[in-house]
């Protein structure tokens, strides 16, 4: 049997109080992330969206790789937390601070303590030859382009980020 060496993801705390994520038995997919601040994330129907939660970290994720963010499943299982997108999708360009956005399904707040494992990183492989989209009703082929080289720092949808909306929030 050959013997393959572990892919490497760079990990860059952005306090010195940061947890790196560890993984706990031979057979785990990934790596658990703790919450590095007590957090209260309040009622979703107060809100209306989401609490951000901040990690406190970044990765260096090599090209040709993502990494997803997925709850522990004794979360789901013991807490009315939720995942606001479901699963966290980290590209390889990413380079700002990793975050949770977390949704409280209950009625009442719900107070995390730091150091609580909450979530998990797992690593994927990126398809380095794209993809290609078949549609039926024109018989025709759309073919993902990926885009060379851009690096950036936003999240949570700031690939569909314009100018006129990024001056409408400040």
């Amino acid at each position: 049997m050959r013997t393959r060496k572990p892919l490497s993801i760079g990990f860059n705390p952005l306090r010195d109080d940061i947890e790196v994520p560890q993984i706990k038995t031979q057979g785990s997919a990934g790596a658990d992330i703790v919450i590095p601040d007590d957090v209260t994330i309040e009622p979703f129907s107060l809100l209306g969206k989401g609490t951000l939660v901040p990690l406190g970290f970044s990765l260096d994720i090599p090209e040709g790789m993502q990494v997803h963010i997925m709850l522990r499943s004794s979360v789901g299982l013991k807490t009315p937390i939720r995942l606001s997108n479901g699963v966290g999708l980290i590209d390889s360009d990413y380079k700002g601070e990793l975050c949770l956005l977390l949704d409280n399904l209950s009625k009442n707040s719900i107070h995390i303590k730091s150091g609580t494992r909450i979530a998990q990183l797992v690593p994927f492989s990126t398809l380095k030859w794209g993809f290609e989209l078949i549609v039926p009703q024109s018989r025709g082929r759309k073919y993902f382009n990926p885009i060379q080289n851009n690096k950036r720092s936003g999240g949570f949808g700031s690939t569909t980020e314009t100018k006129e909306t990024k001056a409408n929030e400040n």
